[in-house]
């Protein structure tokens, strides 16, 4: 007999926009290089957005853990923002500012892991007293 219990597959609203999403994103691909002047350009950009956000929008009303939810935040800001940065003519200051938030997220990424992991001793040493 197995102790483990099955996840039912998600039903209802959520279960419908994640079948529909493939149609919805063509749709706004096709109307945006159709009515946006400049439109064709921006469908790389486009195309790496939503491999960076659908990950997030699939796993809404889904049964997951708080470090998957978390982890998968933080994976979805830096897949924005590295999208972000391989935008053609940005300015220096804003590459510089999207390059700060990245590693921002990067470092929140690998401390929410160290803090999974819990305290560990060995990594302080005793304070010394001030004399």
């Amino acid at each position: 007999m197995s102790t483990t219990s099955a996840t039912p597959a998600p039903t209802g609203f959520w279960a419908t926009l994640k079948g529909l999403l493939p149609a919805i994103e063509l749709a706004g691909n096709v109307a945006i290089s159709l009515l946006v002047p400049g439109g064709a350009a921006l469908a790389t950009l486009i195309g790496s957005l939503e491999g960076a956000v659908n990950p997030l929008l699939q796993s809404i009303g889904t049964q997951t853990t708080v470090p998957a939810q978390v982890m998968n935040v933080y994976a979805t800001i830096i897949g924005v923002l590295t999208a972000l940065k391989s935008t053609p003519g940005l300015p220096a200051e804003t590459l510089a500012t999207i390059n700060a938030y990245v590693l921002a997220a990067e470092q929140g990424t690998a401390a929410y892991l160290q803090a999974e992991n819990g305290f560990d001793p060995t990594a302080y040493t005793p304070v010394t007293p001030i004399a």
